[in-house]
């Protein structure tokens, strides 16, 4: 596993440039020294939760939980690959943003953004 997390920080910093933050757990592919020496060389601020203190990346883990299931896991794997993923994923984060309502708010996130910025 560390493996594969190094190795997908690694292509995205090739392919895109080193991201600014990246928020993780502290499981141990995101402690390891491979990984932070990587983060170290690119200058990338890790944000991880406390250990045990699963509220701290409430909003981020319940972002992800509801984009497995309502994205990635309507796919079968075999029709999942690097040359597709990131539309998949780009097309989703744009549903959830604009088109499908919260249930807590009956209202999209961008609709909730545009309440509370001043004009």
């Amino acid at each position: 596993m560390a493996n594969y997390v190094i190795q997908t920080l690694f292509f995205a910093i090739k392919k895109r440039g080193a991201p600014d933050i990246i928020h993780s757990d502290q499981g141990s592919p995101y402690t390891n020294e491979t990984w932070k020496s990587l983060w170290d060389e690119n200058k990338i601020s890790i944000f991880m939760s406390k250990r045990g203190n699963s509220p701290d990346n409430g909003a981020c883990e319940s972002f992800f939980g509801t984009i497995k299931n309502e994205c990635i896991y309507t796919y079968k794997i075999k029709e999942l690959n690097y040359s597709n993923i990131y539309t998949i994923i780009s097309d989703y984060i744009d549903f959830y943003n604009y088109v499908r309502p919260m249930l807590k708010h009956k209202k999209t996130p961008y609709e909730i953004r545009m309440e509370k910025v001043p004009f």
